[in-house]
């Protein structure tokens, strides 16, 4: 499983997000009481997306190339969760982070980001997790979901607010891209975030 890396920025034309979130309800037949099972580190994201129009085969032919590449659901490859840079200046640094964990300790000056504003966090594993503010940042504290996986990796690069992403997979083993008259062609994938 390689992560490899688009030719240029991947262009979108719309893109539907999925945070899957698994979770084990029962309810009583006598009471009527409902309990709730869940697993901390059990959610992952998926993605829908189709690419704008490209016309004629010089435009198309790069990107057909860079999906069949990825071999199918074998390899990785990074999708930005938001249309444009959330703030300007730096991200932010992790100082403290544990697995299953709904809040990360950021370095002194975070950027002010709201609540649904979304960070990549990497993880100590190395691999990254998407997740989404469920409250606005305050002070130094951010707090999200899903739970995290595994613990984050602290210091430089253990997190991205300007342009998160997730590394996700596709979700057959196949790709089409059409071909309608006047050289028009389309793309569309549908991934899942892999780890």
């Amino acid at each position: 499983m390689t992560i490899v890396s688009p030719p240029a920025a991947i262009p979108i034309r719309s893109i539907k997000w999925t945070l899957k979130q698994p979770h084990q309800v029962n309810r009583s037949g006598w009471t009527g009481r409902r309990q709730v099972s869940t697993l901390p580190g059990g959610s992952w994201w998926s993605c829908s997306a189709e690419l704008r129009p490209m016309i004629g085969m010089a435009a198309a032919q790069p990107w057909i190339g860079f999906f069949n590449g990825l071999k199918g659901q074998v390899n990785l490859f990074p999708v930005i969760a938001v249309e444009a840079a959330q703030h300007g200046g730096a991200n932010p640094t992790v100082v403290l982070g544990a697995a299953g964990a709904r809040t990360l300790t950021l370095s002194a000056t975070p950027p002010a980001l709201p609540q649904g504003a979304m960070m990549t966090v990497k993880l100590v594993d190395g691999t990254y997790q998407l997740v989404v503010l469920t409250a606005p940042i305050a002070g130094t504290t951010a707090s999200f979901a899903p739970a995290l996986r595994a613990d984050a990796t602290t210091g430089a690069g253990s997190v991205e607010t300007i342009l998160p992403f997730a590394h996700v997979a596709l979700t057959e083993d196949s790709f089409t891209h059409s071909v309608d008259p006047g050289q028009k062609y389309t793309l569309a994938f549908q991934a899942e975030e892999a780890f």
